[in-house]
């Protein structure tokens, strides 16, 4: 076999991309429709589509931040239980102020749910923030039950004959945005510092395969800037 991909470096330590969301949480979701114009939208709802057509209960939305993708699964025809956690309690704050349960403040790397209890866990847009992605795959192949399905919604690395024009937005008319919807410029900037330095959709599919995953694809949206995986816990040790 050959060695496991490389896990890229978190870009800020995790104190300081907690005091980011904890700067922008009043205005996150209005940054995140004017900054994606709307396509943001789109995104979730490929996300929600396959938890609905596969309904993995109980379900965890890991690193739910406002809780956009935590509301839509829970309003799904027989949506079984659902959670969230994230580790701002800004973002959660904002979450309970659209009348979501569930909530809970936890670490990714330690998840307070028991060996092989959930159905399924989706992550949209925050597992570039994560400090030590592998750990992280290990916690959640410990909470899944054998079968358990993860999708993971995220940007990925622009190609490059799209990345001069995608990276000078970032880097320069997303700041001004925030700033202008009164929120912190520098955590916009760190969006651009982190996608540039995550992996492309291969490499992540590869690193799900090498921590233990299995049935791994993914598909890509917008210019190839968004990408939406998805993977499995072996229903038998391998």
């Amino acid at each position: 076999m050959p060695p496991a991909p490389s896990p890229a470096g978190a870009i800020e330590s995790p104190e300081v991309v907690r005091s980011f969301f904890a700067g922008v949480a009043p205005r996150y979701d209005l940054l995140n429709r004017l900054l994606s114009l709307g396509q943001d939208l789109w995104w979730r709802h490929c996300l929600v589509s396959e938890i609905r057509a596969a309904a993995p209960y109980p379900l965890l939305d890991l690193a739910c931040g406002t809780g956009d993708v935590l509301a839509a699964v829970s309003a799904l025809p027989g949506a079984g239980p659902v959670f969230g956690a994230d580790f701002s309690e800004e973002m959660l704050s904002v979450a309970r102020s659209k009348k979501l349960t569930n909530l809970h403040l936890a670490d990714a790397r330690q998840l307070p749910w028991g060996d092989a209890t959930l159905g399924g866990i989706c992550i949209a847009f925050g597992l570039r923030n994560f400090p030590d992605r592998p750990a992280c795959y290990t916690e959640m192949l410990r909470v899944l039950k054998p079968g358990g399905h993860l999708w993971i919604c995220e940007f990925s690395p622009a190609p490059p004959w799209f990345a001069p024009i995608y990276y000078t937005y970032l880097r320069i008319w997303a700041p001004i945005v925030a700033r202008l919807c009164g929120s912190d410029p520098a955590a916009y900037r760190y969006l651009g510092d982190s996608i540039r330095a995550f992996p492309a959709p291969h490499q992540l599919a590869s690193e799900l395969g090498h921590a233990g995953f299995a049935s791994v694809s993914f598909s890509s949206f917008s210019c190839r800037t968004v990408s939406l995986h998805r993977a499995q816990k072996p229903r038998q040790a391998a």
